[in-house]
This record gives structure tokens, C-alpha cells and sequence, in this order.
């Protein structure tokens, strides 16, 4: 049994091409989100752990640094 295609619509083509666009796009936009959300974890999990220093000299302490203070 054989078939033959006559024609194919502009608009039958336009939609199955956005359609296809829309599924072929989609899958590494939500791999890249999903890499970006770990990633941004990762920097909020590291900067919750900075704490402030101090610099001593023979048992004085000469200053204490504050990087929180210091970026904003």
C-alpha cells in the first residue's frame, strides 16, 4: 500500500514548525534554569557563611574586618 502526499498547508507546516520549536527549545532552557538555581545555591550557601575576622598583633587586636560592611 503506497500513499502520496498532493499537498501540505502553510499553515499546517508554520504550526508543526512552531510546535516543534517550541518542544526542541524547551529542553535545554529548563536544563540551563536548573543549573543556574543550583548554581545560585551554592553562592547564597557560601556568602551565609562569611564572618567577620579579626587581625591581632601579640595578643592586641588591631582591627576587625567586616565584609558584609564593606560591600554594602
Amino acid at each position: 500500500m503506497r500513499y502520496m502526499i498532493r499537498r501540505i498547508s502553510v499553515t499546517s507546516a508554520l504550526r508543526n514548525a512552531l510546535l516543534l520549536g517550541w518542544l526542541v527549545a524547551l529542553l535545554p532552557a529548563l536544563c540551563l534554569a536548573g543549573v543556574a538555581v543550583q548554581a545560585l545555591r551554592r553562592v547564597s550557601a557560601a556568602l551565609g557563611q562569611i564572618q567577620a575576622f579579626n587581625i591581632e598583633v601579640l595578643g592586641q587586636r588591631i582591627a576587625t574586618i567586616d565584609l558584609y560592611r564593606c560591600w554594602g
